[in-house]
C-alpha cells in the first residue's frame, strides 16, 4: 500500500497496491536518491527561499509504484510558506470577507497552549486554493513540495535520513499517538528541513494543486512539472498526526476528493520568484 491512513479521513484513498509487470521495470530504472540533506535557511516573514535547480523526485521501489520512476526534475527558484497555515492566518482572511470560518473539527491535542498557532484544518482544496490567492501565493504543485520536503539529494525525510520518532514530527508512533491532534506549528525544530521549512512530516496533510494520478511519475516532464491535466481527485502530502510513518516518507502520495474537510488536512502556499 502507498500509504497507511486511518480510517477518520473518509474518501482520501491511500493509492495503489500493485503494478503491472511494465511499471515494475520501470521502477528498477531509477536514479540514486537519499543521503545529507543540502541547502541554507533563507527565510524571511515566515517564508523560506527555494532556490532553482535539480533535485530528485519520486522513488525507485516496486512497492510504491505510483512514485515510479525516481528521476532528476528542475524546477524554477519559488519561496514557500515556513509552516502550515495557522487559525490566526486564516481568521485574518475571514476578516477581510474572503475566507469562511472554519467548521469545528473535533481533534484537538490534551496539549496546546497557543490554539491560534495550530494549523487551519478541515479546509476544502478550492478554500485552500482562495487563501494562497489572496496572500499573493498558490498552492504547490506536487514537485515544488517534494523538492521543499527532500532537498536535491531526495532525502527520505526533510531533515535527513535518520529514523521517525516523535522528536522530529508529530504521527502515529507504533501503537500511540505523539499528540493526539495537530498541534502548534514549528513544535519540532528536529525535523526542520535544511532550507528552514517546518512540519512538511506529519501534524497535518497538505493540499497541493496537481491532480492525483497512479501513473502520472512515469511521464513526468523534465522541467517544471504540473502533475495530470485533469482528473477527480487531488494530491495530499506530508502525512498528520494520526498517520504512520509510512505517510510520512517525503515521496508519499495520498489524494482525496477537493470537498473532502477533514482534522488531519491542512495546507500551506507557495510564492513564484
Amino acid at each position: 500500500m502507498t500509504l497507511l491512513l486511518v480510517a477518520c479521513l473518509g474518501d482520501v484513498d491511500p493509492g495503489v497496491d500493485s503494478a503491472p509487470a511494465s511499471e515494475v521495470d520501470a521502477c528498477a530504472e531509477g536514479v540514486e536518491s537519499g543521503g545529507e540533506p543540502t541547502g541554507v535557511p533563507d527565510c524571511t516573514d515566515e517564508v523560506c527561499e527555494i532556490p532553482a535547480g535539480a533535485f530528485v523526485m519520486g522513488r525507485s521501489d516496486p512497492a510504491t509504484p505510483d512514485r515510479c520512476p525516481a528521476r532528476q526534475v528542475e524546477l524554477d527558484a519559488f519561496a514557500m510558506d515556513r509552516t502550515e497555515v495557522t487559525v490566526e492566518a486564516w481568521e485574518f482572511c475571514v476578516a477581510a470577507g474572503v475566507c469562511a470560518e472554519l467548521p469545528f473539527c473535533e481533534s484537538d491535542a490534551p496539549r496546546i497552549e497557543e490554539p491560534s498557532q495550530v494549523p487551519a484544518t478541515c479546509v476544502s482544496w478550492e478554500n485552500a486554493r482562495r487563501y494562497c490567492d489572496w496572500v499573493g501565493g498558490r498552492l504547490p504543485t506536487e514537485a515544488e513540495w517534494e523538492r521543499a520536503a527532500r532537498g536535491t539529494e531526495g532525502t527520505t525525510y526533510p531533515w535527513g535520513e535518520e529514523p521517525l520518532g516523535c522528536d522530529r514530527a508529530n504521527y502515529h508512533f507504533v501503537v500511540d499517538v505523539c499528540e493526539g491532534g495537530p498541534i502548534e506549528v514549528g513544535s519540532y525544530p528536529g525535523g526542520d528541513s535544511a532550507e528552514g521549512l517546518a512540519d512538511l512530516a506529519g501534524n497535518v496533510f497538505e493540499w497541493t494543486a496537481d491532480y492525483y494520478d497512479a501513473e502520472g511519475y512515469a511521464d513526468l516532464d523534465a522541467s517544471n512539472p504540473t502533475g495530470a491535466p485533469e482528473g477527480t481527485d487531488r494530491v495530499l502530502r506530508g502525512g498528520a498526526w494520526n498517520t504512520r510513518d509510512e505517510a510520512l516518507d517525503s515521496t508519499a502520495r495520498a489524494f482525496g476528493s477537493p470537498e473532502l474537510q477533514d482534522a488531519n488536512i491542512g495546507f500551506r502556499c507557495v510564492y513564484g520568484r
